[in-house]
């Protein structure tokens, strides 16, 4: 595990170099320099139904063609085979989880749910079968989640909520209640998103088209919160408890997002309520009120994506929902009219968002970046820039050295300061050499750095910044 987080580590300072240390950041989320992942990164397809990024710093990327895994410059899919039963059960991606054991965990849209060694990438299987009650209740996974004690869930469109048996490799079905509520042409509850209870680990709460669902472990007792509604105009009573995404505030209250209905805030013992929306005209209509995201940033933020107008932030101080609009957040402009699908605030801080169009990493630590572009200084380079080495000195400063460079840079953090130390003239006498590649360097002295190309050792003086030839080495050193 650990060459592949060095791995991603040279490869965004390829892409990024410290150029000063922050203060304290604002509790205003920065939006500006996103990292903006779509088909130009190798996205197979832009329709994307979840991501989460792991402790190596590896996103995975749930797509309807395909598992993909981005580290920062590079994707690699995974697909069904039909002729590899350890490849994924189907190509269309519906949920993601990494479990506490390292595992990932891939839900599918039509093959049922896939256990994946992140090592060697293969999968174990685990299909919904009619005849058997201890599968997967439906081939059509929606949501996975891990609870305090390790124990896996998955939610299945028109299925019960699977509980995994790790010791058994199958499943327990927690049927949905019977609910004289159910909404027009609906014959099942569907569900959306699950949570466990801030302060009771046998408690959980389940967003779904019926309402906020209660329940009760170890005999998994329900009941649903729902929210009285007796207006009838543009069939608000039909949306108001269509929940997408539930979430507990730490005063154990909970939040909801609906399909049509806005945000809704209620009591955990479903007794009190308060709807967020958006009105137009005296009117709670549908398409301004489809919240599809919700997460709570580390502030304490909380963060929605609507399915039309972008990301908006819910003040429940105030009382309402504060569009952000591109005049004070020009990076999120081309959310209007594209919407938001998915939120998440990642273990390292980030926002991760995930739109109609593409993947959007907004990153309060990017701000401490600044992009730094090399260019070839001999010959004209066809090749990609790497940075293969960097060699922290006693000033602060740091050497970078790599392929297509012509030359070893030493950047000096505190004013951005970038100086190249050239090659000696004479590597180019016999006009065979096309660039000058560094692949490592080492001090061999307070002032002094020896650095290897493919067959020759160079020094460098410090005090000076002069290069020279050392010695010709074997081309197997």
């Amino acid at each position: 595990m650990l060459h592949h987080a060095n791995r991603i580590l040279i490869g965004l300072i390829a892409m990024l170099l410290v150029v000063g240390v922050m203060g304290q950041t604002d509790q205003k989320r920065s939006f500006a320099n996103p990292r903006i992942i779509g088909t130009a990164e190798g996205l197979l397809s832009t329709n994307v139904r979840d991501a989460l990024m792991d402790d190596e710093g590896f996103l995975w990327i749930a797509t309807v063609s395909g598992l993909h895994r981005f580290d920062g410059s590079h994707m690699r899919v995974l697909r069904h085979n039909p002729v590899d039963s350890t490849s994924l059960p189907a190509d269309d991606i519906s949920c993601l989880l990494l479990a506490s054991d390292g595992a990932l965990w891939v839900g599918t849209n039509s093959g049922g749910v896939a256990r994946v060694d992140r090592s060697s990438l293969s999968c174990v299987r685990y299909r919904h079968r009619p005849d058997d009650l201890r599968s997967i209740s439906s081939p059509h996974l929606v949501w996975a989640m891990e609870d305090r004690a390790g124990t896996i869930f998955f939610g299945a469109r028109n299925g019960a909520i699977c509980r995994y048996n790790a010791s058994q490799g199958d499943f327990d079905r927690i049927a949905f209640p019977a609910n004289g509520n159910v909404y027009e042409d609906r014959m099942r509850t569907n569900s959306f998103r699950m949570v466990q209870d801030r302060f009771k680990d046998n408690v959980y709460w389940c967003a779904t088209s019926n309402g906020i669902l209660r329940l009760e472990a170890p005999h998994w007792s329900m009941r649903y919160l729902t929210m009285p509604e007796t207006n009838t105009s543009y069939n608000l009573h039909l949306r108001t408890n269509s929940f997408r995404e539930v979430t507990q505030a730490p005063d154990g209250s909970l939040i909801g997002t609906t399909w049509g209905g806005g945000i809704i805030h209620m009591d955990s013992a479903g007794q009190h309520f308060r709807r967020y929306a958006i009105v137009e005209d005296g009117a709670i209509r549908q398409f301004a009120n489809t919240f599809n995201a919700l997460t709570v940033d580390t502030d304490g933020s909380i963060w929605v994506g609507n399915n039309t107008t972008g990301l908006a932030l819910l003040d429940t101080t105030a009382g309402e929902i504060r569009m952000l609009m591109p005049s004070e957040a020009p990076e999120l402009a081309g959310l209007v009219g594209q919407g938001v699908n998915t939120l998440h605030t990642t273990a390292q801080g980030d926002l991760l968002m995930i739109t109609r169009n593409d993947i959007r990493l907004f990153s309060d630590a990017r701000q401490r970046f600044r992009s730094l572009r090399f260019v070839s200084q001999a010959k004209p380079y066809v090749g990609m820039h790497v940075i293969r080495c960097l060699l922290p000195l006693d000033d602060g400063s740091v050497l970078v050295s790599g392929y297509g460079l012509d030359g070893i840079y030493r950047f000096q953090p505190t004013n951005a300061g970038l100086t190249r130390i050239a090659p000696p003239e004479s590597i180019w006498a016999d006009g065979s050499r096309e660039h000058f590649s560094v692949d490592g360097m080492v001090r061999i002295g307070p002032n002094e750095v020896l650095a290897i190309d493919a067959f020759k050792l160079y020094r460098i003086d410090l005090r000076s910044m002069q290069m020279t030839l050392a010695e010709r080495v074997s081309s197997t050193c």
